[in-house]
């Protein structure tokens, strides 16, 4: 993750590994089938019942403009899902849109099978979040307001379709 704003306050930066470590508990609770039971908590709560830290490694911040913070992390498909959820809650992204997600690995020349594992997950997880609304207001809102304290960037984004039209269209995210 790339932070791109000159002057980070603690607070906003505590904020964004906040938020990175929701989406990590959010994936170990998605492996474990309790997705429902995560979602069901205030996010706090969520983070603090299912985070799993043999899924992480040490953290290094470097911040500066630009700067950035990384995590080692034990499984790759948490790199991609966390990269997703962050792509989508800045985007405030319609769940019901973003449970037909297509992935598309620009690393790759061809699709793998990691793709795919990874696509049935966040696929997943976006038709559970149907169900817990507000909670994905409050993540969004959250995000929404990291990335502008911080300039927080990953390097996945949203792509057009073979239309030209952006795939996933913002939910309705109140203020």
């Amino acid at each position: 993750m790339e932070i791109t704003e000159s002057v980070v306050d603690q607070k906003d930066l505590t904020d964004a590994l906040f938020l990175t470590n929701l989406y990590g508990a959010m994936y170990a609770a998605l492996k474990q089938n309790k997705l429902d039971e995560f979602l069901a908590l205030d996010p706090q709560d969520g983070l603090d019942e299912f985070y799993n830290y043999e899924m992480f490694g040490d953290i290094s911040i470097e911040v500066h403009s630009p700067g950035f913070f990384g995590r080692p992390l034990r499984d790759a498909a948490l790199a991609g899902f966390i990269s997703a959820m962050t792509v989508f809650a800045s985007s405030a992204v319609d769940p019901a849109d973003a449970a037909g997600v297509r992935i598309q690995n620009s690393a790759n020349a061809t699709r793998s099978i990691c793709d795919d594992g990874l696509e049935r997950d966040i696929q997943q997880s976006m038709r559970m979040v149907l169900n817990a609304d507000l909670w994905w207001q409050k993540v969004c809102k959250k995000q929404m307001r990291v990335n502008d304290a911080v300039g927080l960037k990953t390097k996945a984004h949203l792509a057009e379709d073979v239309d030209g039209k952006q795939q996933l269209p913002p939910a309705d995210i109140e203020n």
